[in-house]
């Protein structure tokens, strides 16, 4: 068990910069370490089970082991009506927030409880977190070294290391001794220093306001006594009320436009919500875990947004998390998924030992703030299963005997390894792609596609990506250097992948990029270079954005280059045909009209030209000069017609 838990606690080592590995250098690779590392106390738990089954029965019904257990069983009950089921329980490449790590939570809760009876072990574990927690943060002083994007992920390290210090390097004494004031010295220093490093304002405030509440309130109940029984109450009210009053907060203040920061996760929150009205059992299942870049490419317009308008870089960005914790389980797994992450620190409250209560509950309120304002690292995860465990306390005897004369504890311990130990191989498999940095181009690039792992399963994410990635870069080359002939022989053969994977496939990511690449081709000066060698990526532009449109109805802003190019190329037949199929869907969609209005003008039969008008007419009603320019004479034309 010990092992699996230090391997966990270690895991962020795996994205430092000379190691990363995978498209997501700083948190694929370390979230399959994370697996494995349960998987390793997941055997432990398992063979402890047969030594000391009363222990162990004990400790699968903490509330830290509880919490985090039914939340994965929710995740996976419901994972088959997203989108992308795997993707749902093996979670965003970039977070791993899914079914499996929350199983991983619970195993190493449960670990982490039953190693506290081997106290050098624990302190091993202890060590661990304090010199990765410490290590983490300092190596992110050199750009060489660090290890995250985000400084701001650093402050979790910061809130959970100090409760794994105390609560398996020996405990508290009051600071009556030099062992005790030793131990919170470490404790201290494992807690500010991530957080000074992170720079992270929301954690800091969080834990400024938290701790010294919990622990004047735990001084003043021990003083009165008779107060004692509103501590938990309190706590818990608190525990609840931080995330609803957080999300309140981005909302109000993100509607204001007073941060751009805050009212760009406002109008994400709103496009993710957005796919709740049309489907009332998404507020029971979610939408599934890892989809968020999905639903964002998809409904865009609802935040009154298009591609075209790059104030809102999000758009365009690697969007994966609306960065509010609970938010996020009710998009992903409803309102089910919701309360059980909400209930993650409330756990933690209501597990504690006695004389831990105090930091229990610091350190799960400062969670719980920070939380309504930033994601985590998939290397944090770790740290909170075993920093809330470490607190907590187990029952002497089992709370429900039939249940557990029914499930022998050693039985339990063996059924969670085993599911750890089932998903695991189908996450190797799946997540294979984080063994190489890029995919592969053949030997003969003008005559072969490139070589990347199939990964249908997630909607092509990884590849998506990379595609995207390259394509910026190729721009950005070609505008200093030209285009050489391995510049264009690799983007050839990403091309030839993702069109082959596209049409294969259906999904919307890659497709998007696609649309990108042809709309650069055709108009910017930048592509000139390019466009003989990719000139028959023109000849299905329509389709595939008729494909796209398919996906994604309120997303008309793609083709918008489309559109430009065939009526200048004089396709205007082909231009008002692809219109009419996305009207069909979105009869009042405005860029839609404003086309194929445009292409009917230029016809000579009057009454068509005429109903091109009309068309024209009734874009500028809904506003279509709040997502294209739309020139002044044709305007005054318009509005001289009636429009």
């Amino acid at each position: 068990m010990a092992f699996g838990l230090m391997l966990s606690l270690a895991a962020g080592a795996i994205g430092l910069t000379p190691l990363r590995l995978g498209v997501w250098g700083t948190s694929e690779a370390i979230g399959l370490t994370l697996h494995v590392g349960a998987l390793l106390a997941a055997l432990g738990l398992a063979l402890a089970a047969r030594a000391w089954p009363g222990a162990v029965a004990s400790t699968l019904q903490a509330p830290v082991v509880l919490v985090p257990f039914a939340l994965a069983v929710w995740s996976t009950l419901v994972a088959p009506a997203a989108e992308y089921p795997w993707l749902s329980v093996f979670g965003a490449p970039q977070t791993s927030e899914g079914a499996l790590l929350f199983l991983d939570m619970a195993v190493w809760s449960a670990a982490t409880m039953m190693l506290r009876d081997a106290v050098p072990a624990a302190r091993v574990v202890a060590a661990t977190a304090l010199a990765a927690s410490l290590a983490f943060a300092l190596l992110f002083l050199g750009a060489a070294t660090r290890i995250f994007f985000y400084p701001d992920w650093l402050a979790f390290f910061g809130l959970f290391t100090p409760a794994i210090v105390v609560g398996l390097g020996g405990g508290m004494a009051g600071g009556r001794d030099a062992a005790a004031r030793w131990l919170w010295g470490a404790a201290l220093a494992a807690g500010l220093v991530p957080l000074a490093m992170s720079r992270n304002l929301a954690a800091i405030a969080a834990v400024l306001l938290a701790t010294p509440l919990a622990f004047g309130a735990d001084r003043l109940m021990r003083r009165r006594p008779h107060l004692e029984r509103w501590w938990r109450p309190a706590a818990v009210a608190l525990a609840i009320v931080a995330p609803l009053l957080g999300l309140a907060f981005i909302w109000l203040l993100g509607a204001s436009g007073f941060l751009a920061t805050i009212s760009s996760r406002m109008l994400a929150a709103k496009v993710a919500l957005a796919g709740f009205g049309g489907a009332a059992s998404r507020w029971l299942t979610g939408q599934g875990w890892g989809h968020d870049v999905l639903t964002l490419l998809r409904g865009l317009d609802h935040a009154g947004q298009t591609g075209l308008d790059q104030s809102w870089d999000l758009a365009a960005r690697d969007y994966f998390h609306s960065h509010h914790g609970v938010l996020e389980a009710l998009i992903s797994a409803g309102i089910p998924g919701a309360v059980l992450f909400a209930a993650l620190p409330v756990a933690a409250i209501i597990g504690a030992e006695p004389r831990y209560r105090a930091l229990a509950a610091a350190t799960a309120l400062a969670y719980a703030a920070t939380i309504c304002f930033w994601f985590q690292s998939p290397a944090s995860f770790a740290f909170q299963a075993i920093a809330f465990a470490a607190l907590a306390r187990r029952r002497a005897v089992p709370a429900w005997r039939p249940i557990a004369a029914a499930l022998p504890p050693s039985g339990c311990a063996l059924a969670l390894a085993g599911a750890v130990a089932f998903l695991l191989p189908f996450g190797v498999a799946a997540q294979r792609q984080f063994v190489r940095t890029d995919v592969r181009l053949a030997s003969a690039p003008e005559a072969a596609c490139a070589d990347f792992p199939a990964e249908a399963w997630r909607g092509d994410l990884g590849l998506a990506r990379l595609y995207g990635s390259q394509i910026y870069g190729a721009e950005s080359k070609a505008r200093t250097e030209g285009w050489s002939p391995a510049l264009l022989d690799r983007l050839a053969a990403f091309v030839c992948l993702a069109e082959q994977r596209s049409a294969r496939d259906g999904a919307v990511y890659l497709l998007f990029w696609g649309l990108d690449l042809r709309g650069r081709l055709a108009h910017l000066g930048e592509f000139a270079g390019a466009r003989a060698r990719l000139a028959t990526l023109f000849d299905n532009w329509s389709a595939r954005l008729d494909a796209f449109g398919a996906l994604a109805p309120g997303r008309s802003d793609v083709a918008v280059g489309y559109y430009g190019w065939a009526i200048a190329g004089g396709r205007r037949a082909e231009a008002i045909a692809l219109g009419n199929r996305w009207l069909a869907r979105r009869p009042d969609d405005p860029i839609s009209l404003w086309f194929t209005g445009n292409a009917m003008l230029l016809d000579t039969d009057d009454a068509i030209a005429r109903l091109g008008l009309q068309r024209m007419s009734r874009a500028l009603a809904l506003g279509v000069d709040r997502m294209i320019p739309v020139d002044p004479a044709m305007r005054r034309r318009l509005q001289a017609a009636g429009g």
